[in-house]
């Protein structure tokens, strides 16, 4: 989804937290001047389509820019990101 999309993305680096590195936004100059709209817009895709599937993982949040053409979208269990259930 994050190739077809436009990002460049790498693997999933182990680092304290796990994140995907995102290179080449898209929509570049969009972020750049509007950062909040952009970056929302690409975490909540990301947390739509790890919803969409059985993944063991979810993300927390959306760092960007840590470099000029890289942001980072960090990873946690799916547990964590599933709502409770009412019923229970």
């Amino acid at each position: 989804m994050l190739t077809d999309v436009g990002f460049a993305h790498g693997p999933v680096e182990h680092r304290p937290d796990p994140v995907v590195p995102l290179r080449h936004c898209p929509l570049r100059e969009g972020a750049e001047a509007h950062r909040d709209t952009v970056c929302s817009l690409h975490l909540g895709l990301i947390r739509g389509a790890l919803k969409e599937v059985p993944a063991p993982l979810g993300v927390d949040r959306l760092d960007p820019f840590v470099e000029p053409s890289l942001c980072l979208a960090h990873l946690s269990p799916a547990d964590e990101h599933r709502a409770p259930d009412p019923a229970a």
